[in-house]
């Protein structure tokens, strides 16, 4: 409706009423004493006019845009890095094998399946490092957390200048009197206060750009939240307060977005300004007349209900003190508050009592409610019992069943322990009767060996001997000797050379027997520490188990 019109249409609403009223003063004579008596009493107006004028906060909004750019940079170029995980896969599946994977494998010994005849080594199982790369960064998460609080930021602030942002102009009337006629007395009390935007304008700073540049940032921002960076990041979001990393102080774009999160983390107004001026004004006596008359009708309409008799049986409440009341004087001066303008997140919820009297007599209405709140109460109380017995079934069914599986479990192991130990003992049986074996083939080498020496020493001995009587015969039937002594000593010389290259031989072969003998004990001892070792490995994670399960009850 027009302004013009609506104006129009009230002055003659108002005519109207007051020519009614006047009608009803001159019909019955009870109105003007109503009238007299509402005037001569203690009377008091007030009138006033608020006006507030609301501009948005430009501080916030070019905080913001000066670190747009840097914002802008760090979510094209986010920093990468090279992730590493490990995992141990079958050897038929394992295509990333690294250094590391042979050294796992020699720490892991149980993972080997078996030796070729080349010494070459075949494992069932072995380490692969996988090597991907990621965005998944201290400084990305960081980014991707301001993205979000910077959209919450923008997007409240702009809902709030949207919604409450617009210029206010309200106005108050309040009606106080306290009359008397003889032996009445009566307070009235009448307050009404109407509040409207002054035009139809857009929220303040509208006309300029500054309610533009609002709009920017929000769209800017909504943008940033559904950008492909904000989707390969997802939930990956950091807690305050921010880690200053050499990567965030040593580069110029995330200083930047560092003092906006400082910023908005400090930053803790609605993001526009009010301004309010206030107006007393004097009601002209057209208005007080108007006021007069009204409350005169509404004062005999009041009358004439309460001097009927009361009706006891529709009586929503009858109640009565307990002790008499002793009323107190209280002094109160109320000024205006600032932080009637302030827009709150918190949702504030009382539960209010249904019984605030205890003597009030509650309706059939209020019965039923308290008799289905009882029985509501007492099925929530027999369902929560049930629920408690039947979990405490369940946990106990599943503690035997734990136990039980704790108990297969330990006897698995325990056979696995005693087959174990039995093919140690079994092994060492065997490392025993071959190292006795050896030792009885070293001694009948040795026996060898000295009956073979002494054999030639008695060979060396019958050739010298023999020699003798050679020369003893050949001395008998007269042969010169001298002659050929030097022939004889080079024979000799020969002989006992080839004596001690066969005695050498012989030593040599003595020893790479005896090399050989040391180094199969080598191998039979390493084999036999390595199987002590794997034992004792599979020992301490059993039993490491067991204490897992032992805490977990």
């Amino acid at each position: 409706m027009d302004r013009g019109v609506f104006l129009s249409c009230r002055r003659g609403i108002c005519s109207d009423t007051l020519s009614f009223i006047e009608s009803l003063a001159s019909e019955y004579g009870e109105l003007p004493g109503a009238l007299e008596m509402l005037r001569s009493a203690e009377t008091t107006i007030e009138l006033k006019k608020r006006y507030a004028i609301k501009s948005i906060d430009e501080t916030w909004v070019r905080a913001i845009e000066e670190s747009l750019d840097a914002l802008d940079h760090v979510i094209r170029n986010p920093s990468r890095f090279i992730e590493e995980s490990e995992s141990v896969l079958p050897i038929e599946l394992s295509h990333n094998i690294t250094s590391r994977s042979i050294q796992h494998l020699a720490q892991h010994t149980d993972y080997i399946d078996r030796v070729g005849p080349d010494g070459s080594i075949i494992p069932s199982k072995i380490l692969n490092v996988f090597r991907d790369e990621t965005i998944q960064t201290y400084e990305n998460k960081f980014i991707n957390t301001l993205i979000v609080k910077l959209h919450t930021f923008v997007s409240r602030r702009y809902r709030a200048a949207l919604e409450s942002g617009r210029d206010e102009m309200s106005a108050r009337l309040g009606f106080t009197s306290d009359f008397s006629r003889g032996e009445l007395r009566g307070k009235c009390r009448f307050e009404i206060e109407i509040s409207e935007p002054p035009n139809d304008k857009a929220p303040g700073g509208y006309s300029s750009g500054l309610w533009a540049r609002v709009e920017r940032l929000y769209s800017i921002t909504s943008a940033y939240t559904d950008s492909d960076f904000a989707r390969n990041m997802g939930k990956s979001y950091i807690r305050p307060p921010v880690m200053r990393t050499n990567a965030i102080l040593k580069n110029k774009y995330l200083r930047q977005c560092l003092a906006l999160w400082e910023f908005i983390e400090s930053y803790d107004k609605t993001g526009y300004e009010i301004l309010v001026q206030e107006t007393a004004e004097s009601p002209d006596e057209e208005l007080i007349n108007e006021i007069y008359a009204n409350l005169a009708l509404q004062y005999l309409i009041f009358r004439q209900t309460v001097e009927n008799k009361p009706d006891t049986k529709n009586a929503l409440a009858i109640s009565e003190t307990d002790s008499v009341l002793s009323p107190r004087i209280v002094s109160q001066v109320e000024e205006l508050d600032a932080d009637e303008y302030n827009i709150y997140d918190t949702e504030y919820r009382r539960v209010v009592p249904l019984l605030r009297d205890r003597y009030r007599k509650l309706s059939e209405h209020e019965r039923q409610i308290r008799e289905a709140l009882q029985i509501s109460l007492i099925a929530d109380a027999i369902i929560k019992k049930k629920r408690r017995e039947e979990k405490a079934r369940l946990a106990e069914e599943a503690r035997v069943a734990e136990e039980a599986r704790l108990a297969e479990e330990a006897r698995l192991a325990e056979e696995a322990r005693k087959a174990e130990e039995a093919r140690l003992a079994e092994e060492a049986r065997k490392a025993e009767e071959a190292r006795l074996a050896e030792e009885a083939r070293k001694a009948e080498e040795a026996r060898f060996a000295e009956e073979a020496r002494l054999a030639e020493e008695a060979r060396a001995v019958e050739e010298v001997q023999t020699n003798e009587a050679v020369f003893t015969d050949l001395e008998s039937v007269g042969y010169d000797t001298e002659a050929d002594s030097e022939f004889i000593e080079a024979a000799k010389r020969a002989e006992l050379e080839r004596l001690e290259e066969e005695v050498r031989q012989l030593r040599e072969e003595q020893l790479a027997r005896a090399a050989k003998i040391i180094e199969r004990a080598r191998q039979i001892q390493a084999e036999r520490a390595a199987g002590i070792y794997g034992r004792k490995r599979r020992r301490r994670f059993w039993l490491g188990i067991k204490k897992q399960r032992r805490k977990k009850r």
